[in-house]
């Protein structure tokens, strides 16, 4: 309900008094007795604001009502979206800046020095294998020293570690160089190849929850009576209850595993290729969507209602004005080019917008459900990063994540490879 704050100047004797009189359009006027002081009156002003917010709040939650829309609401939300398109152009110059030329036809080793690239030999190398670069990429040489092979010909779990052949990356002497390579990196926190990504992440994850939890009080809560977008139809939200926290995680194992038998026994290249295509075209729509919401937060409307509408869908009774049009063709251009490049900051840009989308349209029944939720997702990314190797022979988070080429993981530069291409 609105409420309207009265202030009363009285005089009583030589004493100044300040009466504050709050009215509810359903309740009798309340007074609040406060000193002169313009501090004392400003803080009695403020908790009388805050008392009638709650009892507002309070008899809309019996009522089963929609609670009211936080002034200034839009102003901040649009601030946070421009802190984040600014901490993505500040992360992709960054990126940018890691890339150096190399000289045609040299690799660059760890160490920093140069080779030429046909020299290159996984035996003088701590037998790593041939970097992508090069023309034997993927391939390694068989033990009677003259057939080539394809690394996925063999299958490391049925032969002896000292038989897995020179150039493979499961060879025992590479697996332990890469363990070295980590513990260095753990040891060195603050250096900018460990830090950077770390920065990076943080940031990102940081304001794609403020801005996807604020953008969904905007889009779902009752604006008030003055507000340019008060009398527009009001948009659904789902909101997950207690059964459906314990259930996601199980869900969420379920297709995990799925595709982790998918890419360990089926990993052919039509079948990755058609969950790569599947996720881009969700992410494109989200990013469609996405834009599409933006503008609509920009004209001060939770939808595009302030826009005519071209022509509706049939069946899914969807409104669609020139405003979602010119959204999905960048969307849809944007989501091509990542199936033809794989580029990174594309990647990223679909990510953000997934992220953004579920937060925004995935709602909470209570503070219960969200316990149950973070609660279980947390015992859930403890076993399939850390505990399914020692079940399953291999890391099926790992597996997964390395195997599905598609915009469902934020990608963050850490250096240029020895190729001259960027390691994420």
């Amino acid at each position: 309900k609105s409420f309207i704050i009265v202030c009363e100047h009285t005089h009583i004797h030589t004493n100044n008094i300040y009466k504050l009189r709050m009215k509810d359009t359903d309740q009798k006027g309340e007074e609040l007795m406060v000193e002169p002081n313009d501090s004392v009156s400003a803080r009695a002003r403020r908790a009388a604001e805050r008392e009638v917010k709650k009892k507002s709040l309070e008899k809309a939650k019996k009522k089963g009502e929609v609670p009211v829309r936080p002034r200034g609401l839009r102003g901040e939300l649009l601030s946070e979206y421009n802190m984040l398109a600014v901490a993505v152009c500040v992360f992709v110059y960054i990126g940018f800046s890691l890339q150096y030329e190399l000289a045609q036809g040299m690799y660059e080793l760890r160490n920093g020095d140069l080779i030429k690239l046909e020299d290159f030999n996984p035996v003088d190398h701590r037998m790593q294998p041939y970097p992508h670069c090069h023309e034997r990429h993927g391939q390694h040489l068989a033990n009677d020293g003259k057939t080539w092979l394809q690394n996925d010909e063999i299958n490391v779990d049925d032969i002896e570690k000292v038989d897995i052949p020179v150039g493979h990356p499961e060879h025992p002497d590479w697996v332990e160089a890469i363990e070295e390579i980590i513990k260095e990196n753990d040891g060195n926190v603050w250096s900018w190849e460990v830090f950077q990504p770390s920065l990076h992440t943080l940031v990102l994850a940081t304001l794609c929850v403020l801005i996807g939890c604020k953008h969904a009080v905007w889009m779902y809560v009752r604006p008030y009576e003055d507000d340019e977008d008060a009398h527009t139809e009001e948009v659904p939200q789902s909101a997950l209850k207690d059964e459906d926290a314990y259930m996601f995680p199980i869900m969420g194992s379920c297709v995990l595993f799925g595709l982790f038998l998918i890419y360990k026994y089926l990993g052919t290249d039509w079948i990755k290729f058609f969950i790569t295509g599947y996720i881009a075209l969700m992410s494109t729509n989200g990013l469609g969507m996405n834009m599409s919401q933006y503008v609509g937060l920009r004209s001060g409307r939770r939808d595009l209602s302030k826009f005519s509408t071209l022509f509706t869908i049939p069946y899914f009774d969807v409104k669609v004005t020139y405003v979602d049009i010119v959204a999905y063709v960048i969307a849809i251009s944007l989501g091509v080019q990542y199936m033809l490049t794989k580029n990174w900051i594309i990647n990223n840009l679909m990510g953000i917008s997934f992220c953004l989308l579920g937060l925004k349209h995935i709602g909470l029944s209570s503070y219960r459900t969200g316990a149950i939720l973070l609660l279980g997702l947390f015992v859930y990314d403890v076993f399939w990063v850390f505990g399914s190797k020692s079940v399953f022979g291999s890391n099926v988070m790992v597996t997964v994540a390395t195997g599905v080429e598609a915009p469902i993981k934020l990608m963050f530069p850490r250096k240029q490879d020895g190729c001259g291409k960027l390691q994420f």
